[in-house]
């Protein structure tokens, strides 16, 4: 049985040529090639191994909860650091022993192309990596292309151009606290670019590694690696046990547990549900006293009022709170403590600010201030390398 492993390091094209490697049945490499598609050799599976460009990785902290929950969760969270549509993505979860969820994402549109062209494994090239405490690894292939894995098994891409360090990994290191004790360079002439690493930053011990190829990889760690193709999901049979009267006691502990824990969220949820009905309530009735229609939604509703006061002020004289000067004040303390914005522009509502650079502790804290002062925020870094975000009036979901 052949199994072929084709490196993907760019949107999949049937126009355009990619690595690949022949296996026999016992792992063995019979040969390998660059060719178009349609000029694969013939086998029996079809793997594929992204580059970590494709599969960008982060580590998010939420608190413990069920999977469709946590699934849930990690979009919401990753909406505040992506500028575009999230369900675009197809997002990989990985609960870590310290605490934390490993995410990973990549285009279903990629992801769609590449099972429509017969492949049933994609995985990520940084798992073929074997990850190891306080140290991180920096692959770099024979063209200069690479990614470091770090021992919390997040990774990022870098593009090495001679001896010099790679700034992406300059600025990993730079960010990072602790620092890692070691990095192992595993790329063409390893040896002498550590020597002349450790010169730079002599608190780190720069170990040389062999150059990396991927598909000389181990064969465990592909075994090991996260299918990132979802898989059609099939009933799976339940088989009866025979338990011992100690496990028994757990098992019915177990299921009064269950119950008590279900019992506890109905009873919240008809609370919440109470709760908002009232608070729905109140908002239609102050429409109908304000002679204002009441809107599909609440949240629909609350703008309505809000035109409608914002209306009233206008015509009195008086600045609304989503006008432009009166949304700009409210959000100005923060502003003046960041460095000056390349851009600034107002629409219906919003303040779209883009910066050429902010540092991930800068993003971090205007987002965090600008919420506290009751405020609306979404931003992202854009494909330019720069920092935009969006302040808009908070309005209460439901």
């Amino acid at each position: 049985m052949l199994l072929i492993r084709v490196y993907i390091d760019r949107p999949f094209d049937a126009r355009d040529e990619y690595e690949w490697a022949l296996f026999d049945a016992h792992g063995q490499c019979q040969r390998e090639g660059k060719t178009l598609p349609a000029d694969f050799p013939k086998a029996d599976r079809h793997h594929a191994v992204l580059s970590v460009t494709l599969t960008p990785s982060v580590i998010l902290r939420l608190p413990p909860m069920s999977g469709a929950r946590l699934e849930g969760a990690v979009r919401l969270a990753l909406e505040d650091r992506l500028i575009g549509a999230v369900d675009a993505y197809a997002i990989s979860l990985a609960l870590l022993p310290e605490g934390g969820v490993l995410v990973r994402r990549v285009e279903k549109s990629l992801l769609d192309a590449l099972k429509k062209a017969g492949f049933t494994q994609v995985i990520s090239e940084a798992d073929l990596v074997e990850t190891f405490h306080n140290t991180w690894q920096c692959c770099v292939n024979a063209h200069g292309a690479g990614f470091v894995r770090r021992d919390d098994k997040t990774a990022f891409s870098v593009h090495l151009s001679g001896e010099s360090m790679p700034q992406e990994l300059a600025l990993a290191l730079k960010q990072s606290d602790p620092k890692p004790e070691a990095v192992v360079l595993q790329m063409p002439h390893a040896h002498r670019i550590a020597a002349h690493w450790q010169n730079s930053d002599p608190l780190i011990r720069w170990r040389a590694g062999q150059p990396w190829n991927l598909m000389r990889a181990p064969s465990d760690r592909f075994a090991a690696a996260v299918n990132l193709l979802p898989q059609d999901k099939k009933t799976a049979g339940v088989a009866s046990m025979s338990l011992h009267p100690f496990w028994r006691y757990g098992v019915i502990a177990l299921l009064l547990a269950g119950v008590l824990h279900v019992a506890a969220t109905t009873l919240a949820w008809g609370y919440a549900h109470f709760s908002r009905r009232q608070i729905v309530d109140g908002f239609e009735r102050l429409a109908k006293e304000a002679g204002v229609p009441v809107q599909a939604s609440p949240v629909a509703t609350q703008k309505a009022l809000d035109r409608a006061l914002e209306n009233k002020w206008h015509k009195a004289g008086l600045l609304a709170p989503d006008d432009a000067i009166a949304l700009l004040a409210k959000c100005a303390a923060v502003l003046s403590a960041m460095p000056p914005a390349r851009s600034a522009q107002y629409d219906h509502g919003s303040w779209t600010l883009e910066w050429s650079q902010l540092s991930p502790e800068q993003q971090k804290a205007v987002e965090t201030q600008l919420r506290r002062e009751g405020l609306s925020v979404m931003g992202g870094v854009n494909p330019s390398g720069g920092f935009k975000l969006r302040i808009e009036r908070a309005y209460v979901a439901f």
